[in-house]
């Protein structure tokens, strides 16, 4: 009886040990919900998601944006992992193609359209993210339409493009620095046209009662450009500039811009190329280490990077030009050997 006693006590302490296990494996079950479970791996269901957007450019209401515009999406988070939706349509809601890069923060994103928009046209930017959605609205330029003139006509034609109103986009936080003293009028003109094959001339220009080319300057042949409607862009071309004590080589120089229908300006005027800062210094007020405008640039948190001759005080330089002007009566055209 002793035994059976025991046995029995032993049985029953078991079962009541099972009992609190399994009442206390309910009660931990009971402390999750099926809809408080969040799917990482889709940003549209978590409601941890609070990324929104601080700015979208160019601004809604903007008008005459370059039909060849980029746009740029900054958010107050990274938002780099989220995959926000972006999308760019027309006034019929066809939508227009787009990439979409990030920067290295993931604050930002450029937004370039796959194929140039049409001029005179109102777009509109969406950005949907974290289940909100922002939208800005924008007219394309004049320019971007059919050149309404032979080609022929513009064989001759000169245009101003002001660097000192140019907008630096290349090197990032200089360009205050830049447009200082690149003052000087940069002339681009159109020598011989050949069907669609235009070409592309330069030099640089002073203001003698007008804008006329410098007669010190030599006239730079960029060589033939094909016209995209009325679309150009030069080859690269080795070029220099003269700044009172400083002259700067600039390497691989190219230019482009969309002329008018009637040829009157250029607009979306941009050039690009590695300029040679090692004069540069002079002209800032920084004295005339060669090193003085890299030494500046890295304060912006950027490197100078290597010249084709080996030297390293080149920047990569990329400006922006308002709509260039033409030039009645004046005309460019390469010195004879």
């Amino acid at each position: 009886m002793n035994t059976n006693w025991k046995l029995l006590a032993a049985v029953g302490l078991l079962a009541a040990c099972n009992g609190d296990k399994e009442e206390e494996s309910e009660n931990q079950f009971d402390t999750y919900d099926s809809g408080d479970i969040v799917d990482t791996n889709d940003p549209t269901t978590n409601e941890d998601c609070e990324v929104v957007v601080s700015s979208i450019t160019p601004e809604s209401g903007t008008t005459g944006v370059y039909y060849r515009t980029t746009m740029e999406v900054s958010f107050d988070e990274d938002a780099s992992s989220l995959s926000p939706t972006i999308t760019l349509a027309d006034p019929a809601g066809t939508e227009v193609g787009v990439g979409v890069a990030f920067d290295d923060t993931g604050f930002k994103a450029t937004v370039t359209p796959t194929t140039p928009l049409e001029a005179l046209t109102e777009y509109t930017l969406t950005v949907d993210i974290c289940e909100s959605t922002s939208a800005v609205a924008f007219t394309t330029s004049e320019y971007g339409g059919s050149l309404g003139v032979d080609p022929s006509a513009l064989a001759g034609t000169t245009y101003h493009f002001s660097l000192g109103d140019a907008e630096y986009t290349q090197p990032e936080g200089l360009g205050a620095l830049l447009s200082s003293f690149l003052d000087a009028p940069l002339l681009i003109g159109v020598g011989e046209v050949s069907g669609t094959t235009i070409n592309v001339l330069g030099t640089q220009g002073m203001d003698d009662g007008g804008i006329v080319p410098d007669p010190s300057f030599d006239v730079w042949d960029f060589g033939p450009a094909t016209l995209e409607g009325a679309y150009f862009q030069s080859s690269p071309t080795d070029i220099e500039l003269e700044y009172g004590c400083a002259t700067i080589p600039i390497y691989d120089f190219a230019l482009s811009g969309t002329f008018a229908a009637d040829a009157s300006s250029i607009g979306g005027g941009s050039a690009l190329g590695l300029g040679d800062s090692r004069h540069m210094g002079c002209l800032a007020g920084l004295g005339t280490d060669p090193d003085a405008i890299c030494n500046y640039a890295a304060t912006f948190g950027f490197a100078c990077e290597e010249c084709p001759d080996g030297n390293p005080w080149c920047l990569t330089i990329e400006a922006w030009f308002e709509p260039a002007p033409l030039l009645p009566g004046v005309s460019l055209e390469v010195a004879a050997d």
